[in-house]
This record gives C-alpha cells, sequence and structure tokens, in this order.
C-alpha cells in the first residue's frame, strides 16, 4: 500500500519457497494474506495502525470483518499504535484511553491470543525528561 504524504504505506515481503501468497484485501493500515497451497491455508494480517484515534476510525471493524470471514488459522500482528493493559506503558496519566479500551475490546470479541514477545518491554519511546517522557508496547 502506498504512504499517504510522509505517513503510512504498507509492505509484505514474502519468499515464494514458503508458499503461495495471495492477498485477499488491503486498506491503508493492514494486508491480508492467503498463503500455503490449495491444502493448507494460513491466513496473514500485517497491521499498521494510524498513530492518531481519529485516523485509525473504523480499523476495528475492518479487521473484525476480515477476521470472521477467513477461513482457517489466523495470525495478526504489527504495529496497532494503542496498548491494551497499563503495564503496557511507562510515564503518561495512569489510564488506558478509549481507543485502548475499545481496542482490548476488540481483541476479547475477536477470541485473539496474545502469544507474547521477547525483547524490549516497549516498542515507542518519546520524551527525554522524567515529566515528558512516556514509553508503549505499540507492537504485538
Amino acid at each position: 500500500m502506498d504512504a499517504c504524504g510522509q505517513s503510512g504505506g504498507l509492505w509484505l515481503l514474502w519468499r515464494e519457497e514458503i508458499g503461495e501468497l495471495e492477498v485477499v484485501k488491503s486498506s491503508d493500515q493492514f494486508i491480508h494474506a492467503r498463503i500455503g497451497n490449495r491444502a493448507e491455508v494460513i491466513n496473514l494480517v500485517a497491521v499498521y495502525a494510524a498513530p492518531s484515534p481519529s485516523r485509525r476510525s473504523g480499523l476495528w471493524a475492518a479487521l473484525e470483518e476480515v477476521l470472521r470471514n477467513a477461513e482457517g488459522p489466523v495470525f495478526v500482528g504489527g504495529d496497532f499504535n494503542t496498548i491494551v493493559r497499563i503495564d503496557e506503558r511507562s510515564g503518561g496519566n495512569g489510564r488506558l484511553s478509549e481507543d485502548s479500551l475499545k481496542f482490548g475490546d476488540w481483541i476479547n470479541d475477536m477470541s485473539l491470543i496474545d502469544m507474547g514477545f521477547h525483547g524490549n518491554q516497549f516498542t515507542w519511546k518519546r520524551g527525554k525528561t522524567e515529566s515528558t517522557f512516556v514509553a508503549k508496547r505499540l507492537d504485538r
């Protein structure tokens, strides 16, 4: 998907020897692809959610449609630009935003399982002083 100005844009790179890839649906915030052969198929949904809640509007509903219509196993991952739990943030006001609550509800409604991660606790940081520092786990 092409970038809009200085932001966005998605790439999905694939090695043919792993299996055939068919892009089923794409938008400016996700790519849904089917991977495999006729006997065995896996759905992959790569997400780069817009950084502002207003620009993310409608993303959860669009992804819900993709997941409900997918046949076979589904893997969803990427940069969702929001968190689910307070412990996924350092700094800030100590509360979850309305957008974070909606994201958590979407994960539960879709019966998704967070597979965990290895590496740094936070995937995004901003601010240099204690009063302005915020770090979050935005990637899943």
